[in-house]
């Protein structure tokens, strides 16, 4: 990040403050990561190594790989953009969401290594969505020009708080209400949705939730940690070259 120091100087003497950071004047960007972390991303998958060994690795064990990856391309994204400043938060989800920060906060050692999810619960998506639309107010982006992405990663079908699957007019339901506070809060001209599945049950969700080009399936043997990454990195370079938008919150 590009600030630089200066001394605060009194009018009588030498006496000198201490060192002021000129505040960064880039847009903000916001990466907002939501992980499916329900029992089912215990279970194993067969992923390749760079020498060609096969190895079994729990579903959950790439994520917690992954997003520390996307974390060092956000930093190394930080230091080199002279537009966006990017800041993240990550929300594992299953039964409950339970978000890492309190708000968006610039990437740090501390923050990747906290990353480290644990699969149990049910993917209860309803949940979820409350717990992000809490982000998506004034107090944590502020009321001026930035972009925000959002990424869903999921193994499965999106269930209720006990467990049930929900059929395909339930979970469109919850979508849609999403969607509508997005519109109606004119957050749709700034929110980027992207989606990345493992397998083919969480699917139709995710082509749903998000557009058939932002829609990723981590194919078989196919490392999630690397498409998490990819994923990050396609994303950041695709908001340099677009607009950014002022918002109002002034109806919130």
């Amino acid at each position: 990040m590009s600030n630089f120091w200066h001394n605060n100087s009194i009018s009588r003497g030498v006496t000198k403050g201490a060192p002021v950071a000129k505040e960064d004047s880039r847009n903000p960007l916001y990466l907002l990561y939501c992980i499916d972390c329900s029992g089912s991303m215990s279970e194993e998958t067969m992923i390749y190594s760079e020498d060609g060994t096969a190895k079994y690795i729990p579903k959950i064990v790439q994520a917690n790989e992954g997003f520390r990856l996307a974390g060092e391309s956000i930093n190394r994204f930080a230091k080199e953009n002279v537009r966006f400043l990017p800041k993240w938060q990550v929300i594992p989800f299953s039964t409950y969401s339970n978000p890492l920060f309190p708000s968006f906060e610039t990437v740090h050692d501390h923050s990747l290594t906290e990353s480290q999810f644990t699969a149990n619960g049910s993917t209860n998506i309803e949940a979820l969505f409350n717990t992000v639309v809490s982000f998506l107010t004034k107090k944590h982006l502020g009321n001026y020009n930035r972009a925000v992405n959002i990424f869903l990663l999921s193994d499965g079908i999106p269930t209720d708080i006990d467990g049930w699957a929900l059929s395909e007019d339930k979970y469109k339901r919850i979508v849609d209400k999403f969607k509508e506070y997005l519109e109606k809060n004119d957050l749709d001209r700034s929110v980027e949705l992207y989606f990345i599945t493992v397998g083919e049950a969480a699917e139709p969700f995710g082509k749903y939730f998000a557009s058939e080009e932002h829609c990723f399936r981590v194919e078989e043997s196919q490392s999630i940690a690397d498409v998490i990454d990819w994923v990050t990195r396609e994303s950041l370079a695709d908001v340099t070259s677009a607009p950014t938008n002022p918002i109002d919150f002034s109806d919130y």
